[in-house]
């Protein structure tokens, strides 16, 4: 059990140690997300813990860019499906059931899969490090933000 825990805490690890050399003298940094609530959220936290790092509005200005990796597609099942429903006749639902077959329109049983998503930073001389991946969620950008700020004071202090 200890050797997980080490070997945990190493992976951990791993993008602040991979980080040190793309996050050395970094004092500029461009968030290049269509979201504009994960641009926020990490601007909020680095405004807030890196008083040395300015977040700009031009890639140009960047000494490093932070980029966000996935894949979008539209899964759709069959346009036909069998379902149960009440028997004509049955009194509020209850009573016998039938099988009936019933089409579905694309539209309506689409779903959206972001799918796996990785938080790059990529340096000037085109180095870069993943500081956080995983499945996207309403704290994604905030997991980010924590392991970027991590790794960019291990490589600056």
């Amino acid at each position: 059990m200890k050797r997980l825990v080490v070997f945990a805490s190493f992976l951990l690890a791993l993008p602040l140690l991979a980080g040190e050399s793309v996050l050395k003298d970094v004092h500029s940094v461009y968030i290049d997300s269509p979201d504009i609530h994960v641009t926020r959220d990490i601007q909020l936290a680095i405004r807030h813990e890196l008083s040395g790092v300015h977040v700009v509005s031009r890639a140009e200005d960047a000494d490093a860019v932070i980029a966000f990796t996935g894949r979008n597609e539209m899964v759709s099942p069959p346009p036909q499906m069998r379902v149960e429903v009440p028997a004509p006749g049955s009194r509020n639902g209850l009573g016998p059931i039938e099988m009936r077959t019933i089409t579905v329109s694309a539209s309506e049983s689409s779903t959206y899969d972001p799918g796996y998503v990785s938080g790059v930073v990529r340096a000037r001389d085109g180095a870069s490090v993943v500081i956080h991946a995983g499945f996207p969620s309403d704290f994604f950008a905030r997991q980010f933000a924590a392991r970027f700020i991590a790794a960019w004071k291990e490589a600056n202090r």
